[in-house]
This record gives C-alpha cells, structure tokens and sequence, in this order.
C-alpha cells in the first residue's frame, strides 16, 4: 500500500433516471426503480474493509428520498457534500435559481444530519468561465469551504484545458475565495489525459491508472478520484439508445467493482474536506 501521501476519494450520489442523456421529467423520478441503495451498499462494505473515508457529492432530491442512507454515511465517517438540488446543470440555472437551490438543498441535508456541508460539485462539471464568480460568492456566502466542478480537460460535453490541474483559489470577491479541487489529470509533454473517474476509470487498464496516481502524488498532491455508483452497477436499467451516450454510461461495468478493490487496497483515501482544511493558497 502506498501510504506517502493519502489521496482522494469522492462519489457523485446520483441514480440512473437523473441522467441527462435520458430526460426523464423530475415528478417521474419517484416512479422509477431505484438502485442507489444496493450500490451504495456495497461500497460502504468496501470502505469499511479497507479502512477507507470518502466524500459523498449527493443530489439533495436523492437525500430527500433515502434519508436513512445519508445517516449511513455520515455515522460511518464519510464527508456528506452537495451536488445540486435536483442535477440540473449550473449553466442551465441563473444565479438566483442556483442560490434558491442552495437553500433548499441545505434545508433537506440538514433536516437529515448535523454535519456541516462544506463541499459542492457541480453536475456535469458545469461550472464555467461564465458563472464561476457567482457560484464561489454564494458558496462563500453559506460558509463552504470548496469547490470541485471544474474538470481541467476539455470533452464534447465539459472540461478546460487552461484550467489547473492541481488544487487553486476560486475568487469570491471582496478579497475572499474559495479552494477548488479539481478530478486528477495527468499531463505527457503538454497532452492532458484524464483516468481519475467515471468512464475513463472503467475502461483504462488498471496498471495505467495506478501508475497516474503514482505520478500525481510525485508531483505532491493526492490524486482526486471520482466515480458513481452506477458505474459499479450492471444491473441498473439500461435505457439510453445512442451509441455514444451508451458507450460512456455502461461501458465495462462488470469490470469496474474489481478494479475499485485493488485501488482501495493499494492506496489509502481520505475525504475532500479535510484536505480542503490543510490547503493554505491565495489569490
């Protein structure tokens, strides 16, 4: 196990009818199977076996519907951080229905736990050059203390290639900021190559990634890994019809939970907020 510097672990707690490519209109959700809890089951048994912490970026509506989850994962030593309201896009909101948002979110997690919420990441990476300013001033507002929803490379959906690719202050205004961690991304003479999360964890060869991590804790920082629950999960519904949408959804599914093993015995994880304490940056 590489115990030199302890890396990241994060989770974006969403169920497979809030998938964008799906469009399936938010009164229908409470109709549809869910599977967030056996997913959510066998990750915290994974955690737990592994003697590993992680941060859970969970849609509010989600806490709404699973309360008894979300005391799960707070009595089991997990951060519980926010990933909007209902998954909708930053860029899909104006400010005020993202700070109305915000509100709601926090009355729903807090009516839930006592622990504070100090972390946000958007759906979709959306956070962008356009609405950065606004969401860092209104999270500094309500007291968070970071942001992870920029992706610093650039795909057909999100992502910046000149965003940085280690942790960096997010102007709030008036002097203040707040701490962005962004998803690793590791960089070959100038070329970005993401392996942190989501479809590239699953497909990418386990010995690549390991390697990545390996390469992101030489250059001094923990390696931030995202996944979903979903991507563990081939027995989730499989409804979306384009090739390409399919191919990033459920690709190598069956592969991915044996793959999530070697990584939580090779490595040790801990969660996004207390290494957002430790940051010491400015602006």
């Amino acid at each position: 196990m590489n115990d030199n510097i302890p890396n990241i672990l994060t989770f974006d707690i969403e169920d497979w009818y809030h998938c964008a490519f799906l469009n399936i209109p938010e009164k229908a959700w409470d109709s549809c199977e869910g599977r967030i809890e056996p997913q959510l089951n066998i990750i915290l048994s994974l955690l737990r076996k592994t003697d590993n912490k992680a941060t859970f970026f969970t849609v509010a509506l989600l806490a709404r519907r699973y309360p008894h989850l979300i005391r799960r994962i707070v009595d089991e030593g997990h951060e519980l951080a926010w990933h909007s309201y209902s998954h909708k896009m930053v860029t899909e909101l104006s400010e005020e229905e993202f700070e109305s948002d915000l509100n709601n979110s926090l009355d729903i997690f807090s009516s839930i736990t006592s622990q504070k919420i100090a972390g946000f990441r958007a759906p979709y990476w959306s956070v962008t050059d356009a609405n950065k300013t606004y969401v860092a001033r209104l999270l500094n507002k309500y007291g968070f203390l970071y942001d992870s929803s920029i992706f610093p490379f650039k795909t057909f959906q999100y992502g910046d290639n000149k965003a940085p690719r280690h942790p960096n202050a997010l102007s709030a205004g008036s002097g203040n900021f707040i701490r962005e961690i962004p998803p690793s991304v590791v960089e070959y003479l100038s070329f970005r190559v993401p392996f942190s999360g989501g479809f590239y964890f699953r497909m990418l060869p386990y010995p690549f990634v390991k390697s990545c991590i390996s390469r992101i804790n030489h250059e001094g920082y923990p390696a931030v890994i995202y996944l979903h629950p979903y991507d563990m999960d081939p027995s989730q519904p499989r409804v979306i019809r384009g090739f390409r949408e399919r191919t990033i959804m459920y690709s190598n599914q069956n592969g991915c939970k044996k793959k999530f093993e070697r990584l939580l015995n090779e490595f040790r994880f801990g969660r996004m907020d207390e290494y957002a304490g430790s940051l010491t940056l400015q602006i």
